[in-house]
């Protein structure tokens, strides 16, 4: 870069450090690290898919394989997902409406539910009564919520053999917001930020 540009690589050096730092303050220090952005400020961001739920705030959950954890029968277990038919760790991930990571959970068992991850977190205890949580089915944590938080998840099939009308539009809808959230975890794994993860990943 120092020869493309014709200056000196000690300069290039400044330069590229000076926009890392930048980046770490503004998107990890600022973001991820301290809390999720208030729900003002999401909003001054908000892409028009979510007229429906102009309140809410996103979590979900991603699954990263892991390498079988040697001979302890516990822990492979543990981690084993019964989903993915592989051993994997899990994280709960809190995704902002315009796409952008704002939490990240530490790294739990495979065989860990959505439910235990997002109590564990703590995750729950940074939102404001009047925000909503745009989430998928395995997300049941009515019992969880702040007082004034409310969850939004699509409905479940229960006896029934299909959905009803408005249950289908509602499913459409949230999907269709949900999708920033899809987007944001793939990145993750197509990028490779955690291509590798050994048997003890404590």
């Amino acid at each position: 870069m120092a020869e493309r540009f014709n200056t000196s690589p000690s300069s290039v050096n400044n330069i590229v450090t000076s926009q890392i730092c930048a980046l770490h303050e503004i998107l990890y220090e600022g973001l991820v690290e301290s809390r999720i952005p208030a729900l003002q400020k999401c909003k001054g961001s908000m892409p028009t898919s979510f007229g429906d739920f102009s309140s809410c705030r996103i979590v979900n959950a991603t699954e990263i394989t892991q390498d079988v954890p040697g001979n302890d029968m516990r822990l492979q277990a543990s981690t084993y997902s019964g989903y993915k038919n592989s051993h994997t760790v899990k994280s709960v991930t809190g995704v902002a409406p315009n796409g952008a990571l704002v939490f990240i959970s530490k790294l739990y068992p495979g065989s860990t539910s959505d439910v235990a991850i997002a109590e564990h977190c703590q995750v729950l205890e940074q939102l404001s009564p009047g925000d909503m949580i745009l989430a998928d089915k395995g997300f049941t944590i009515h019992k969880l919520l702040p007082q004034g938080v409310h969850l939004n998840i699509p409905p479940f099939l229960t006896s029934k053999s299909q959905y009803t009308p408005s249950e289908v539009q509602l499913c459409r809808r949230i999907a269709k917001s949900r999708i920033h959230v899809e987007r944001a975890n793939e990145r993750i794994k197509n990028y490779e930020i955690l291509r590798h993860v050994p048997q003890q990943f404590r």
